[in-house]
């Protein structure tokens, strides 16, 4: 499927579970996930102001940003929390 792109004044994330991992993310403040996701395309979360991404395995997660795919969370194994704010 064709990623959807998010609005220039809001802001879109998802993310593809490549190996099983923990996952908490919070839009606009407010836990929406928090558990393994199941593996593959990930349902793509959006947010007025900011998304914030937690896990204790950077490397099993790929980003989509606003349909841009900009690679891994992070480094394999390692545990990460990242913040994207709205332009």
């Amino acid at each position: 499927p064709e990623p959807v792109t998010a609005p220039a004044n809001s802001l879109q994330i998802a993310l593809d579970a490549r190996e099983p991992a923990w996952l908490r993310v919070r839009v606009d403040g407010n836990v929406v996930y928090s558990g393994t996701p199941a593996l593959g395309p990930g349902v793509p979360f959006n947010a007025e102001r900011s998304i914030a991404i937690e896990t204790d395995n950077a490397g099993a997660f790929e980003v989509i940003l606003n349909g841009q795919r900009i690679g891994p969370l992070g480094p394999h194994g390692e545990r990460i929390q990242k913040v994207w704010g709205s332009r």
